[in-house]
């Protein structure tokens, strides 16, 4: 299942044992008169993925979508698609093309596992997964101090090896050698051993007092392990965010840690002593026993205080619990499952509570694992369950139903929807992800905004309108090289893609573009597979160039434009990327092609990347469509959406066997600042910002 983030104050109150969500793409929404959400015709569009089972426990593989009855807060739903996904795990060699093959990542949580629990799980880990996983499979690792772009999800060979020599290479350090930069750095500001030796008030009549000794135990310790579980949320977000490109069926990732405290807010841990106080008028000790106390301590004399009262700030404040629930939703977002290996460390090995802490978990470190797994429809298993648990992951990877509706639930809210799923076969059951957390207006507006700064279409409700103008304001001033892709359907589950490269005045008039140069344009999923690509050359005193990407299956996950360009003389290769969400859906019109025509092109319509415009040139705006348009019309909105009498002319025309809907206008009328064009095609539309400047 698929879900957006709730927002901040819903999911602090929303965080409990069972962390659900499950929303797939974006519903259209409206703003009322006072600024409100309301809801418009179709709701959120909602993709689960769901196992049924006869009564003996055999997996039902004839279902269609008549035999599923969905149902959200008991509101009967209409399914949109049911798809049986299954992969043989018997064939050998790679999936076919298009095919969803089967994705594990081992996470180790190297910050939350002892060596000797590593080096007790590396040999089974390793039998385990050359018997349940095969060639064409994609089986990876990551660790907590790695990126999810560092991850090979290439398909494995005829063995993991390769997999497994991260885990050896843990397992095999000596850890009475390990350093810890963190907690070193932090116990040197803050030493266990006691606080800052000062001279403070006593608040008796001629008196003194210097700090505390003990007042700083366990500060640092607390510190690290607020960083350590901060840390991991981050890469197993990332690790999430990434496994939503590889495709939209489920993914495994195999979690090996002790767990984690999940940290709350913790004011105590910030409050500042009286010798903590920046510039304070007291002076330090003279005394003997003081300048005893700071020749023990150089490295704490040598920290800046700054950047270590910053960083206990940060940390007391963290709320690791309410990144933990973030992290879930986003997995759930990606139809991503934990299967958490309990490894079985002895109670003596585990680490230790730190002292001030605001308190572990219910039940322990382990019980965020079973949370995690028990929301995204995972399981936690022992270590002397290794095969058979991995072995039930495969064969969850292996066949399950992938099912979608648009909910008839259209309230951004940010509200639970709870999700019930069976079927019409006798003593059938169903195992199925039980809710998502709906997306707020806050976050719709967020996801519309990012959307139209890629150019892609957002429809054209008031939002829209707002996402639209707010683009224009995130756009750099100055940009060495711009990028911006134009596509439409071409047929269905097909889209045409081309894609417009504009690089600045200033560049085009450098020694070494002068002869023009050449682009390299390629369209790539967030594996970094190359899904369409191009090459063109500039010509000298060309700025723009459009290339043609070709046709492709529609990626239903996102995509990335990356364009490189080559001056033909000295000077160095310009870089840029323009991030865009899935192509081609239901509701997708395609995003649209800008040209301009005026005094420096020569009486021509060029390409533009950059959507800004003088007042000297005209606008024409191309929308690929996979047939001519048999209603079409355009209108310029100022930045609040209201229409303006300026005239926009339309027309179709068809070149190369695509047929694209035109809207023209003149820029002289208008003053400087941002606009919206609307196109409506065949009674659907769509809104593209454009900023006019001097």
């Amino acid at each position: 299942m698929r879900c957006r983030h709730p927002s901040v104050a819903g999911a602090r109150r929303a965080m409990t044992a069972a962390v659900v969500c499950g929303l797939s793409t974006l519903g259209a929404y409206a703003i009322g008169p006072q600024g409100s959400a309301q809801p418009a015709p179709e709701g959120t569009l909602v993709r689960l993925d769901v196992y049924p089972v006869s009564a003996d426990g055999r997996p039902l593989t004839d279902l269609t979508a008549g035999d599923f009855d969905v149902r959200e807060d008991n509101v009967p739903q209409a399914l949109a698609s049911a798809e049986h996904v299954t992969v043989d795990a018997a064939a050998a060699g790679a999936p076919a093309a298009g095919a969803r093959p089967r994705v594990v990542v081992i996470f180790v949580d190297t910050y939350h596992l002892g060596t000797e629990a590593a080096r007790a799980l590396s040999g089974p880990l390793a039998r385990a997964l050359d018997e349940a996983t095969r060639a064409g499979d994609v089986v990876a690792l990551m660790t907590p101090e790695m990126s999810a772009r560092d991850v090979d999800f290439t398909p494995r060979g005829d063995s993991v090896e390769p997999v497994l020599a991260r885990l050896r290479e843990f397992a095999a350090r000596d850890a009475a050698r390990l350093r810890d930069p963190d907690l070193e750095r932090f116990q040197a500001c803050f030493p266990e051993d006691g606080g800052p030796a000062c001279d403070e008030p006593s608040g008796q009549p001629g008196g003194a007092r210097s700090g505390a000794a003990g007042s700083y135990a366990g500060v640092a310790r607390e510190m690290t392990a607020r960083r350590r579980e901060q840390r991991v949320m981050a890469a197993l977000t990332d690790l999430a965010h990434t496994l939503d490109g590889i495709h939209d069926g489920r993914k495994g990732v195999l979690l090996v840690s002790d767990g984690w405290q999940l940290f709350r807010e913790n004011l105590r841990l910030a409050r500042l002593r009286p010798c903590d106080q920046p510039g304070r008028a007291g002076r330090r000790g003279t005394d003997r026993g003081n300048r005893a106390a700071q020749r023990s301590r150089p490295d704490a004399d040598a920290a800046d205080r700054t950047i270590c009262e910053a960083d206990r700030r940060r940390l007391a404040e963290l709320d690791v619990q309410y990144e933990f629930k973030r992290m879930a939703d986003g997995a759930n977002r990606a139809n991503v499952s934990f299967y958490a290996v309990d490894a079985g460390m002895p109670a003596g090995n585990r680490p230790q509570e730190p002292s001030g802490a605001a308190g572990p978990t219910a039940g322990g470190p382990a019980a965020a694992l079973r949370t995690l797994a028990d929301a995204t429809d995972g399981r936690v298993f022992a270590y002397g369950e290794f095969d058979a648990g991995l072995a039930g992951l495969m064969r969850d990877l292996s066949s399950y139903y992938l099912l979608s509706y648009r909910s008839t639930n259209t309230r951004a809210d940010g509200g639970y929807r709870r999700v019930t799923v069976s079927v019409n076969r006798r003593g059938a059951t169903v195992r199925a992800r039980p809710g998502y957390r709906a997306v707020t207006a806050g976050e719709l507006e967020r996801q519309l905004t990012r959307g139209a700064q890629a150019g892609q279409t957002v429809g054209a409700g008031a939002m829209a309108v707002q996402a639209a103008i707010a683009a224009l304001a995130g756009l750099p001033a100055r940009a060495p090289v711009r990028a911006r892709v134009a596509y439409g359907p071409a047929a269905p589950g097909r889209v045409h893609i081309w894609a417009v490269a504009q690089i600045a005045v200033a560049i085009s008039r450098e020694g070494g573009w002068l002869g023009g140069g050449t682009v390299d344009a390629s369209l790539t999923a967030p594996d970094n597979r190359v899904l369409a690509a191009a090459e063109g050359a500039l010509g000298g005193g060309e700025r723009a160039l459009l290339m043609d990407l070709g046709e492709i299956d529609a990626p239903r996950t996102p995509t990335t434009l990356r364009l490189r360009v080559q001056p033909r003389g000295e000077g160095s290769r310009l870089q840029a990327e323009l991030a865009l969400g899935p192509l081609g859906g239901p509701d997708d019109l395609g995003v649209p092609l800008l040209s301009r025509r005026g005094p420096t092109t020569a009486g021509r319509y060029l390409p533009a990347a950059d959507p800004r415009f003088t007042r000297t040139e005209r606008l024409r705006l191309e929308l690929p469509r996979p047939a001519p348009p048999s209603r079409l019309a355009a209108a310029l909105l100022d930045r609040t959406g209201a229409p303006l009498a300026v005239p926009v002319e339309t027309s179709t025309r068809t070149a190369g066997g695509v047929s694209w809907a035109v809207a023209e206008l003149a820029l002289a009328p208008l003053a400087h600042g941002d606009y919206v064009l609307r196109v409506s095609v065949d009674g659907r539309d769509a809104v593209t910002g454009i900023r006019v400047v001097p």
